[in-house]
């Protein structure tokens, strides 16, 4: 009896196989596709460095972040959910994190003081 034959012990032998195979198809259809080197991230992490540095990785524990601004300290895991990551400020932000796994930002600020005169600033 060839594999085509109706034997019912052959049938049952198959199945098993089958089904596993559809269910592997099933789940790679499932699963985001992205181009080589972009990642699908619905969740990324949040530190603060030294000297003003922020950043966003992929890394929960921020081992791939520049030793340049250690020690990194963990803030917090940001949602990919939010409007500023679809359109608004953290956007490019996100785009970069997806090609190479992190960004980092640096935040300066200046503090002037401004001439007082009878306790209002002069013109």
């Amino acid at each position: 009896m060839g594999l085509g034959a109706s034997n019912g012990r052959m049938r049952r032998f198959f199945r098993p196989s089958i089904m596993l195979a559809t269910a592997l198809l099933v789940t790679a259809c499932a699963i985001p596709e992205t181009s080589a080197g972009e990642r699908d991230l619905d969740t990324i992490y949040m530190f603060a460095g030294t000297g003003g540095a922020m950043a966003y990785t992929i890394d929960e524990d921020g081992a791939n972040l520049p030793k340049e601004h250690s020690p990194w300290r963990f803030r917090r895991a940001v949602s990919t959910d939010g409007l500023t990551f679809k359109q608004g400020t953290d956007k490019a932000a996100l785009e970069e994190v997806k090609a190479k796994g992190f960004v980092v930002a640096i935040f300066n600020m200046t503090i002037e003081s401004m001439p007082m005169k009878q306790g209002k600033p002069e013109d």
